[in-house]
């Protein structure tokens, strides 16, 4: 997981949604995508599980702390008018947890492919 271009491709894809780098969901997000490219048929529960691991943390509090960060991207997103969250939701609704980091994992995917 100490992949210094795989994290630097994670960073850039996820600046684009506008989440605050100071949250602490943000590096557990990044996380989260590296957990997924290992491992992509892994559950819900099982990634988050693992993120709490590597950040010392509860499942809970990590589940949280990325509902925030997603939250706070969107919002900000929303104020200054950005369409990127339309690329991974498919209604004007905030997405879920799974919903943004499954899509996210896709798009991280597809750049990787390129």
């Amino acid at each position: 997981m100490n992949n210094p271009k795989q994290y630097k491709e994670i960073v850039e894809l996820l600046n684009e949604f506008c989440i605050p780098k100071h949250l602490r969901g943000y590096q557990m997000i990044i996380n989260a995508i590296q957990v997924l490219s290992e491992n992509p048929d892994i559950s819900v529960i099982d990634l988050y599980t693992k993120v709490a691991e590597i950040h010392n943390s509860t499942v809970s509090r990590t589940e949280r702390a990325i509902r925030y960060a997603i939250e706070s991207g969107y919002d900000s997103c929303k104020m200054c008018g950005i369409d990127t969250f339309k690329r991974v939701c498919f209604s004007n609704e905030k997405p879920s947890n799974s919903e943004f980091l499954k899509a996210l994992f896709f798009e991280y995917e597809l750049l990787k492919a390129e």
